[in-house]
């Protein structure tokens, strides 16, 4: 029982330290009175691009279909977690994970993506992409 510890204590560690207990920063509204948050705590930086997880909330429940993931089901989304590699000096992001959940903020079970694109996207002039990336580039000049 005793060499079961560190195991367990990792186990809970891991756990505490997902996203699912992320601490979420607003850092832009949308046209649609939708809401993003960053979470500063994760954003990190390797070989010239730094890597963050955005948080999407809507207002009211926007639709996907899964048959995007393979599936043919109509799903139903209160908010949307994304998983970016940014590039800073070009401006541009690529997605590496996505999911849909159900719940407000992230919570409950989601859909998920997990096929990087395999495109660089610029985001719009003034958009809530351009202010979240922006954001990000700025606080990552100090990591």
């Amino acid at each position: 029982m005793k060499n079961l510890s560190p195991y367990i204590i990792i186990l809970i560690s891991t756990t505490l330290s997902s996203n699912g207990f992320a601490d979420w920063v607003k850092v832009a509204k949308g046209l649609e009175g939708e809401t993003f948050y960053i979470d500063f705590q994760k954003i990190t930086k390797k070989n010239g691009y730094v890597f963050f997880w955005n948080l999407s909330d809507y207002l009211k429940q926007a639709s996907c279909f899964e048959s995007d993931l393979g599936q043919d089901k109509h799903h139903e989304t209160l908010s949307t977690k994304v998983y970016y590699k940014g590039d800073c000096r070009m401006l541009r992001y690529k997605i590496l994970n996505y999911s849909w959940h159900k719940k407000p903020m992230g919570k409950g079970i989601g859909l998920s993506d997990n096929l990087p694109d395999k495109d660089w996207t610029h985001p719009p002039y003034s958009s809530s992409a351009e202010t979240i990336l922006k954001t990000v580039c700025k606080f990552a000049t100090n990591l």
